[in-house]
């Protein structure tokens, strides 16, 4: 099938932020280059009522018209997968199932990592799902979870994407993990890297919104990689199962909203962290015995 192009006029400093609002979108891969990015969508799932509702939610970060062609058919996605390389966040190092024998010492080392600290491999095969370390938004989360994963402990991963923050909770040493997805990618994508990481017994995925989950049910940690406008309204129903959520998918630009909602609430702010225009942060129930029990106190990136 025929493949439409959406050539889309921004600066390369503001690519990120395209690609985080649009990623929930049905893609099939991106390509950025000098001063435009490019948005590959399968034609079938093409309308102009798509192209509307982008410029309505990626307003003021688009420098000029929008231009759209149809080409042949290409298999962006392998093309996409083909460029993924292992690379090192915190305690981790992430790399697609290809990538074997990686050698850490250039796999994207981090100057805050401790030598004597034990590296944690992801196997992650992103197949377009949004959540790979290859995206600020997800490293932000990766270095935090370390502080706040115990032994046992029940996480809930909403939007879960790839699986990539549920997967390295269970290899932190969490019992068991639920993540859910509207994405169809994700559902598919999730399952694969749980086997590919041996965690697949310990980690359900389901269908759906928030709404899977049964209001009674029970979490140590909740984490969150999305949006701001999903994440305001997620928020009551993550704290409402956990008493501890780490947030991220956010710019800094969305700090003000979401402590607001924050403050509207009656929740803690735990900590907050920035890599490029990306933020992240970690709320809390007011002074829930978990974080005392945890000493949940990480300040900067470890």
């Amino acid at each position: 099938m025929p493949t439409i192009e959406l050539i889309i006029p921004a600066p390369e400093d503001v690519h990120d932020a395209l690609i985080a609002l649009i990623a929930d979108d049905i893609v099939q891969g991106f390509e950025q280059r000098p001063e435009e990015l490019a948005v590959f969508y399968d034609a079938r799932d093409w309308s102009d009522d798509r192209l509307d509702a982008f410029k309505d939610r990626c307003r003021g970060l688009v420098a000029g018209r929008v231009q759209l062609r149809r080409i042949a058919d290409r298999n962006w996605n392998r093309e996409w997968e083909a460029s993924i390389r292992p690379i090192r966040v915190g305690r981790f190092v992430v790399r697609p199932s290809w990538a074997e024998n990686v050698d850490i010492s250039v796999a994207g080392i981090e100057s805050s990592q401790r030598p004597s600290e034990k590296l944690i491999e992801l196997v992650i095969d992103p197949k377009m799902s949004f959540g790979t370390a290859w995206h600020e938004s997800t490293r932000l989360l990766l270095r935090s979870i370390p502080g706040c994963i115990l032994s046992g402990d029940r996480v809930l991963d909403a939007g879960t994407g790839t699986g990539i923050l549920a997967i390295a909770a269970l290899k932190l040493g969490a019992h068991e993990a639920v993540g859910f997805d509207i994405d169809s990618w994700a559902l598919q994508n999730a399952p694969e890297n749980a086997a590919l990481n041996g965690v697949h017994d310990r980690f359900e995925i389901l269908g759906g919104t928030i709404d899977m989950i049964g209001e009674s049910e029970r979490f140590d940690v909740a984490l969150a990689n999305i949006n701001r406008d999903v994440l305001l309204e997620l928020i009551p129903g993550l704290m409402q199962r956990a008493p501890v959520a780490g947030l991220s998918g956010l710019l800094g630009t969305d700090r003000g909203n979401m402590l607001d909602r924050v403050r509207e609430l009656g929740l803690d702010v735990l900590e907050e962290r920035e890599e490029g225009e990306w933020w992240s942060f970690w709320i809390a129930q007011a002074h829930p015995e978990r974080i005392q029990d945890t000493e949940y106190r990480e300040t900067g990136d470890n």
